[in-house]
């Protein structure tokens, strides 16, 4: 079987809204995904797909541990730690679906989507990290200022 050797026209109307399609068949998996991930956490399945968002995931995962003491085995505790992390879980989920939704008219809302998935962790780590780095800047920046104490 031969292979079709002409050049793909990146600039053309079609190669260009066949990309916008991937986008958002690519944004809707990421959608399905990360609710089987909220799905698989209520049920401690001790699974999760790495191609979701992560923030809706994290919440509800620290929600049941701070209600279960963080111990192995069961987590059978869902109490109001659980349920309020599954519901801004389900929130920020939404925020997907609805870019996806209205990417169907406007591609502008797969840029928006993206950026919200990009943002998304840094936002959820970026206050352990500060706090593991301020006491070390604090110290770095006295030792610059004053010399070492």
């Amino acid at each position: 079987m031969a292979k079709n050797n002409t050049p793909v026209d990146k600039n053309s109307r079609e190669y260009l809204l066949r990309q916008v399609a991937n986008g958002r068949y690519s944004l809707l998996l990421i959608v399905i995904l990360t609710v089987v991930n909220l799905i698989m956490t209520i049920l401690d399945t001790n699974t999760y797909f790495l191609f979701s968002a992560s923030v809706p995931y994290y919440l509800v995962f620290v929600g049941m541990g701070i209600e279960n003491g963080f111990v192995d085995g069961a987590w059978n505790v869902k109490g109001t730690l659980t349920y309020t992390g599954l519901v801004i879980a389900l929130v920020i989920v939404a925020v997907y679906l609805l870019c996806w939704l209205l990417s169907k008219k406007r591609a502008g809302w797969l840029t928006a989507a993206l950026v919200l998935f990009i943002v998304e962790p840094w936002r959820w780590w970026s206050l352990p990290l500060r706090c593991m780095i301020a006491p070390w800047a604090s110290w770095w920046i006295s030792c610059c200022t004053s010399g070492p104490s």
